[in-house]
């Protein structure tokens, strides 16, 4: 059987199913002839190649041209600052890059501009000693300071996201109920006032700022303020009576916590809820309740 001569691009450009980018350079390799060494090589290559275009599936503009150049040269640049038996300084190439990253993160999820000869003077302070460093009083330092920013951080995200819904709530004509929620009800009905512990028959869908449905699961029934909601969803649907539909505003930090990342929504952005109520399936004290007429207090006369 004839030898066969199989070539690579070191970007993986299989991977995107049209053939090679003449843009990007990469030598030839023949496995037929490759040691076991080079075929080792070769096949990590791959992987890593494959890795990059994994990341693309949540970044698109990575797979541009341009983007797969940056990549290349930024694996050029770490293979080159690995240097031979040098094991103190690999492993402050390998620190260094972990840091980087690190300081990237930080000044993305807390708006900071971090200055990292500050980070590399206090390293180099320390290690001038002869001794360690107090680990745990500077553990405790670190963590106190990250606590402040953090709640700074969400203070001003919180003032942002009530500005922001203020705005657009004017807008839509919404009113308001707190500095948290605005809504409007699309539906009325003179039916049962709904209570906090009341469980529900409801219908939700869940939209971001652009209207988009956010794709969140909509459940069949709730208790209201339990079930681990929001107590934002609870205020909600306090306003509401059965047989109601309405439109409500929030922001996805309220709605969501911590968890508004998770679906790719920023705490500061908006989420309408449209709920529809239907029938109240067990009171809060455990029984039916009677009919009842209350005020739409919470629309401001809406």
């Amino acid at each position: 059987m004839p030898r066969k001569t199989i070539f690579i691009l070191l970007a993986g450009m299989a991977l995107l199913g049209t053939g090679c980018d003449r843009d990007i350079k990469s030598d030839r390799t023949d496995l037929a002839e490759a040691s076991p060494g080079d075929s080792l090589m070769y096949y990590m290559g791959q992987f890593h190649a494959h890795k990059f275009f994994d990341l693309t599936v949540g970044d698109t503009t990575l797979r541009s041209l341009e983007n797969r150049k940056r990549y290349l040269e930024g694996i050029k640049a770490g293979l080159k600052a690995v240097k031979g038996e040098e094991n103190a300084y690999n492993i402050g190439v390998r620190m260094g890059v972990r840091m980087a990253d690190i300081t990237s993160k930080l000044e993305e999820d807390y708006g900071l501009e971090l200055d990292r000869d500050i980070l590399y003077n206090s390293i180099a302070e320390a290690l001038s000693a002869d001794h360690d460093i107090d680990t745990h009083k500077s553990q405790s330092n670190f963590y106190a300071v990250l606590h402040n920013i953090k709640a700074n951080r969400q203070n001003v995200l919180m003032q942002s996201a009530t500005e922001e819904l203020a705005k657009q709530a004017k807008t839509r004509k919404m009113r308001k109920i707190s500095d948290i929620l605005y809504g409007i009800k699309t539906s009325r009905s003179t039916g049962r006032a709904i209570h906090a512990g009341d469980s529900i028959a409801v219908e939700m869908k869940f939209k971001g700022p652009d209207l988009e449905d956010l794709g969140m699961p909509s459940p069949e029934t709730v208790t209201v303020g339990e079930d681990g909601g929001a107590p934002v969803m609870t205020l909600a649907l306090s306003t509401m009576k059965e047989a109601e539909s309405a439109v409500f505003a929030t922001s996805a930090a309220s709605l969501l916590g911590e968890e508004a990342g998770l679906i790719r929504l920023k705490p500061d952005d908006i989420v309408y809820m449209h709920i529809t109520v239907g029938k109240i399936l067990k009171s809060a004290s455990g029984n039916e309740t009677p009919e009842e007429t209350i005020s739409d207090k919470y629309f401001d006369g809406i």
